[in-house]
């Protein structure tokens, strides 16, 4: 069982998920909002994924994001939106799907930053909510058989620097995994 476990540490990230701009359908407005001209704010973020689809992230400005959200009459420097936070969420899970950002992953999600006009303190929380349960999945796979390799010792400290994760998290996960096997 060690054996096989080693095997699928170096394994596991044979198959790359799709890229997670692809292009999404607009919700059609209702006859009232039709009639009156407003729009169907749901469609910000659509519209935006279908820009990043169709154009790639370094292709994509500031100008053409603001443009979109004045469409919607969006300050999206003044309003924290779920939704916009959504994508660079899925966009940091995909570029983490081998536990390793690269350089031109690193500069692609600073361009993301920048033109979705996400504040560090909303990309330091994504990145800390993702980082932490990628960390615990990997450290819960560990502990399958009950005790960590070296192997797999030297895979999560590797893992907890690319992810950059407070002490306290860490510390957090260990325990709480440390309990559930007690």
């Amino acid at each position: 069982i060690r054996r096989q476990r080693q095997m699928c540490i170096r394994d596991r990230f044979t198959s790359h998920p799709d890229y997670p701009f692809q292009l999404k359908p607009l919700k059609k407005p209702s006859l009232f909002k039709k009639i009156l001209g407003i729009p169907v704010r749901e469609n910000l973020a659509a519209e935006i994924h279908n820009l990043l689809a169709r154009k790639g992230i370094m292709d994509v400005s500031e100008e053409e994001i603001s443009k979109i959200a004045e469409s919607y009459k969006v300050n999206l420097e003044r309003e924290r939106l779920p939704e916009i936070e959504e994508i660079y969420r899925n966009y940091y899970e995909y570029c983490l799907y081998d536990r390793k950002l690269s350089q031109e992953e690193r500069e692609k999600l600073a361009h993301l930053q920048r033109i979705l006009k996400l504040a560090d303190d909303q990309v330091t929380k994504i990145h800390t909510e993702v980082g932490a349960k990628i960390y615990s999945n990997e450290l819960a796979d560990a502990l399958i058989d009950g005790q960590i390799s070296s192997e797999e010792e030297e895979f999560l400290a590797q893992l907890r620097q690319e992810l950059e994760l407070p002490d306290e998290i860490i510390s957090m996960k260990l325990s709480a995994r440390f309990t559930k096997l007690s």
